[in-house]
């Protein structure tokens, strides 16, 4: 039998690499390396023979990747009416990039000086202040990527879901089931084009079904104080239903108002709509009918989008659009069947 090639032999002045523990031990350069960056795919024992070779010989593994540092500027809340939308989203893109091994800093509205004064490969906007916003865009030499504010697209990419649309699958939803005199609450937002858009696509599929759309039916509360009279002043209007556009929380404080205090039926006098809560619109009594926004999806579409943004990767465009759905529950009653 031929003899073996002779191991290569490393000089006295050169430093020790993965190769030489390697040879050493008749093993492959990659679950070396696998070891030594603790990646899975080395049983246990020559695990622990690779590390004890590579001690003795002082090798160590390279330095790894930096890791990517994202930064995310997110509404304080201040005059704004907290739903589940805003918690909701900033815990999914949590998860999404904790799983991708990408840092995320997070800072409110009265924190962006000091995001301002810090170095990130990228900046997700989620806030409503317009200082933020004019502070932001001065960021030249920065990928910032705005969630589902499509109202800034002339000044960042955006990621979102198409709010006319998703009027229009509130709207259709109800018409669908017999619903002709829908009442909409909105709060005062101070991103007033989400709610506008949604607002006008309910309006747009009244009109392609014949329907009027009634201005007087259009309730703007400012504070949870003004949710009572409005709700009120609705149903001495007699509606058949009520949508509460990219509202969350107001959806269920309206279930319990409606029913408790008015002594309202629900869906039976009044069918109800409003935006998904998880973990929290299926428990509502009864459980809320929502517009479902794939919050996971869109999540890994923001974190997608950015990545792209960073490598300097050819994008399709500027603002990504996701769907919504309906979540039929037990609020909205089908009339046609009357």
């Amino acid at each position: 039998m031929p003899n073996p090639s002779p191991k290569k032999k490393r000089s006295k002045s050169s430093k020790p690499t993965i190769q030489d523990v390697a040879d050493e031990l008749d093993i492959s350069v990659y679950a070396v390396s696998r070891t030594l960056n603790n990646s899975s795919g080395v049983n246990s024992e020559m695990r622990e023979r690779i590390l004890e070779t590579s001690r003795r010989l002082g090798v160590k593994p390279r330095p790894p990747k930096r890791q990517i540092q994202l930064a995310l500027a997110m509404t304080d809340g201040t005059d704004y009416w907290k739903g589940g939308y805003v918690m909701s989203v900033t815990f999914e893109l949590l998860r999404e990039l904790s799983a991708r091994k990408i840092g995320l800093t997070v800072f409110s509205d009265d924190q962006i000086d000091e995001l301002s004064r810090q170095i990130f490969d990228g900046v997700f906007v989620f806030s409503w202040d317009q200082n933020v916003i004019e502070r932001l865009s001065a960021i030249n030499d920065t990928p910032m990527v705005a969630i589902n504010r499509f109202s800034l697209s002339s000044r960042f990419d955006v990621v979102g879901w198409d709010h006319v649309a998703e009027g229009r699958t509130a709207a259709n939803f109800l018409i669908e089931r017999g619903h002709k005199r829908t009442g909409i609450v909105t709060v005062h937002p101070k991103s007033q084009d989400n709610t506008k858009s949604r607002v006008q696509g309910f309006s747009e599929s009244l009109e392609a079904a014949g329907l009027e759309f009634d201005s007087a039916l259009l309730e703007i509360v400012e504070t949870p104080e003004n949710l009572v009279p409005a709700l009120a002043r609705l149903v001495d209007r007699q509606v058949d239903s009520i949508y509460f556009p990219g509202q969350e929380r107001l959806g269920i404080l309206a279930l319990n108002t409606l029913q408790k205090i008015m002594k309202v039926r629900i869906p039976e006098d009044i069918s109800v709509i409003a935006g998904e809560i998880p973990n929290w619109s299926d428990v509502a009594d009864p459980p809320l009918t929502t517009i479902d926004v794939p919050y996971a999806e869109l999540a890994k579409r923001c974190a997608d989008h950015m990545m792209r943004l960073i490598d300097k990767q050819e994008i399709e465009s500027s603002e990504v659009s996701i769907e919504t759905s309906i979540i039929e529950r037990r609020t909205v009653i089908d009339r046609t069947k009357k």
